[in-house]
């Protein structure tokens, strides 16, 4: 069983409240210009943190390290537990850097309600990292339900398309729905731990230890699946993606995009708790149909689409479907594959979304139509195009290219 490895002080707390912190300071300030530069202060300490766990971090041991617990609703097994492990650490070091990134890309592109968007930009962060390094099953779930409130006021008030208000109800509407099964999922969990040894447990590490009867474990895999499909999404859970992500502004598109929380799921929850149905042959055939169905659908409504962030939407939802097919593929090469890819998409998927944002600033729209001699005016930007299209697509020595070798392997 896991073993953990405690730091000497709470630097994964630090890692959510300072955001939260952040949040609150920037809440008394009035100056525009130092309201940004405090948002910026605030993301590159966090990165710096996040860096700082990084480097401390021990690759060689399963154990889950920084490893934070404290007692919360004993009663019902809950506990204030984190931790990282070699899958989570990966991702909050992706989400620290693109959150100084959104910070940067807004500086110019938002100039309305500034403190509101970055006290929601840094809540959304806190959110995030609270989300990847908490190991009780309800404290992720109470920071997976408290990020939808800031998701929503960025697409609601910041949003650049004419059905943003729709577009934000949608999204947490969706997400709200998964998270019910979701949640159900998890009281199923605690049960059976109750059952076995008198005692109500949301610990990952605590399930872990208690064996769960096949037929059972596929109802509450079922369950949780769906609340980890919503959010990833999968296709045919996705409907929401396009209207979030076209109305959304840019920064809310490289979050959802680029920081792959459904599939995470997958790694942290399903496979580790309930290893015989995330192996039975029919769910593998299901949920592996359908990846592929998302990597031909997305793929196909990609290439008809007119407008460059549309077209990149559906893009996403492809390379998702790939990593969906590497999870559930059950071997080293599949899985590791998919952590890669995971982590690069958080790369290039976000980097065309800037890109993308970038286009709409300077030309008002982002349709392909209007996007002609573009590399003879703008060098540079072409340049970064190129570079990071590339990596989208796969191409030998790039960060692409070995994620999706190893899913198609």
């Amino acid at each position: 069983m896991l073993e953990e490895l405690t730091f000497g002080f709470p630097i994964l707390s630090v890692l959510i409240f300072l955001p939260f912190l952040g949040a609150v300071l920037l809440w008394v300030q009035k100056d525009a210009d130092l309201i940004r530069k405090s948002a910026l202060g605030i993301a590159v300490l966090e990165f710096a943190i996040a860096a700082l766990v990084l480097l401390r971090f021990i690759p060689d041991t399963a154990a889950m390290q920084f490893s934070e617990r404290m007692n919360w609703i004993p009663s019902l097994g809950i506990s204030y537990h984190l931790g990282v492990d070699g899958i989570s650490i990966l991702f909050v070091g992706l989400s620290a850097f693109l959150m100084v990134l959104i910070v940067l890309y807004s500086w110019d592109a938002v100039q309305e309600n500034i403190k509101p968007y970055y006290m929601s930009i840094l809540a959304l962060e806190a959110t995030i990292i609270g989300i990847f390094v908490s190991i009780d099953l309800i404290v992720f779930f109470v920071f997976w339900e408290l990020m939808l409130v800031p998701s929503y006021f960025l697409i609601k008030l910041w949003g650049v398309g004419e059905e943003k208000h729709y577009a934000s109800l949608k999204y947490v509407l969706y997400t709200l729905l998964g998270s019910l099964f979701m949640l159900v999922g998890f009281a199923l969990l605690s049960l059976n731990h109750h059952h076995a040894t008198g005692i109500y447990s949301f610990d990952l590490l605590e399930l872990m230890k208690v064996p769960i009867p096949v037929d059972q474990q596929l109802l509450i895999f079922w369950f949780i699946f769906l609340g980890l499909a919503f959010k990833a999404p999968v296709v045919p859970f996705h409907t929401w993606l396009p209207d979030a992500l076209m109305q959304g502004p840019i920064g809310m598109s490289v979050v959802l995009a680029g920081v792959k929380l459904g599939t995470y799921g997958f790694l942290r929850f399903s496979f580790p708790l309930l290893p015989e149905a995330s192996t039975n042959e029919t769910v593998v055939g299901i949920v592996m149909g359908l990846g592929i169905v998302a990597v031909v659908y997305g793929a196909i409504i990609a290439i008809i689409q007119a407008d460059f962030r549309r077209l990149l939407v559906f893009s996403s939802i492809s390379h998702l479907g790939f990593v969906v097919i590497g999870l559930f593929a059950l071997n080293f090469q599949g899985i590791q594959g998919s952590l890669l890819q995971m982590i690069n998409l958080g790369f290039t998927t976000a980097g065309l979304f800037f890109l993308a944002g970038f286009l709409y600033d300077r030309l008002g729209s982002t349709r392909v139509e209007h996007c002609g001699g573009i590399a003879a005016r703008m060098p540079l930007f072409a340049t970064f195009f190129l570079i990071i299209g590339m990596g989208a697509i796969g191409l030998p020595g790039t960060n692409g290219f070995v994620g999706e070798f190893l899913i198609l392997l």
